[in-house]
């Protein structure tokens, strides 16, 4: 019942001093915890996100993205909450814990189905996984223009979340996303790591285009060949990573490196 945990967020609302400087933090802290404290009434012991509990990879995938990242983005804001009412501190602690302790459900219930889906799936299943995000959502892109591939590596959803807010808050980008049959059109989208979801894995697979490991030398080798193939249109690609980016005071961009962002017919892949 958070009828009564409703009406002290209303009070807090109301009281004169709610929107002062110094009372904007604690503010924000009560409305993540009460956002937090909504989210899991809604479930039970078997079914962590009530209702709309998913049976599937896929769906556990795009509730993640949609959902349980901002959970993860609001139990982070309250743990790094720094108030000086002791009493609210340690609520925040202790709703914190029990956070944790129901995303730790989540995950096993996610994992439960990621391993059901790894044993049985067909090679058409449309997932969207590491090694065919290049074929299925930049390859499409470049039909019109080579595009420009950023990798964040080891960026959770939920800082990509609050990225995307920045990103799209500037006004100087669109976030677009990809229409099918029976999706409403620019819906954001979750891809699955491989397993294990570690670099030499992962990331590997997503810069090649198929399974595999390696290192910086095979995603460079991966990369420029993959888009260099008929299937990819025999484009020129270049793959940077973080430290081909380093200049000089008062630049931008080493010359080249945007010599080939500013040629429409290179693809531009980068590591950060």
């Amino acid at each position: 019942d958070l009828r009564e945990v409703e009406r002290a967020l209303g009070r807090l609302r109301d009281h004169r001093r709610h929107d002062s400087r110094d009372k904007q933090e604690q503010a924000r802290a009560a409305t993540n915890a009460v956002r937090l404290l909504r989210r899991m009434a809604l479930g039970s012991a078997d079914q962590p996100l009530g209702a709309t509990t998913p049976s599937t990879a896929h769906g556990w995938i795009q509730v993640h993205v949609q959902e349980t990242g901002w959970v993860d983005r609001a139990a982070s804001a309250i743990w790094h909450h720094h108030g000086d009412v002791p009493v609210f501190v340690q609520a925040l602690g202790t709703l914190y814990t029990r956070v944790r302790d129901w995303r730790a459900r989540v995950d096993a219930a996610f994992a439960t189905a990621v391993n059901r889906w790894n044993s049985g799936h067909a090679p058409t299943d449309t997932q969207l996984r590491a090694e065919n995000l290049l074929n299925r959502v930049a390859l499409p892109i470049a039909q019109d223009q080579a595009p420009l591939v950023i990798v964040l590596d080891g960026m959770s959803v939920e800082v990509a979340v609050q990225l995307a807010e920045d990103v799209n808050g500037g006004g100087r980008l669109a976030e677009v996303g990809r229409t099918s049959k029976g999706t409403q059109a620019g819906v954001r989208e979750g891809a699955l790591a491989t397993v294990p979801s570690i670099t030499n894995c992962s990331r590997a697979s997503l810069l090649t285009g198929e399974l595999t490991t390696g290192k910086q030398d095979r995603e460079r080798s991966g990369f420029t060949a993959l888009w260099k193939s008929t299937a990819f249109g025999q484009r020129r690609a270049v793959l940077y990573y973080q430290r081909d980016l380093e200049v000089g005071a008062g630049l931008h961009l080493p010359a080249q490196v945007q010599e080939d962002i500013d040629d429409a017919e290179t693809v531009v892949g980068v590591v950060l």
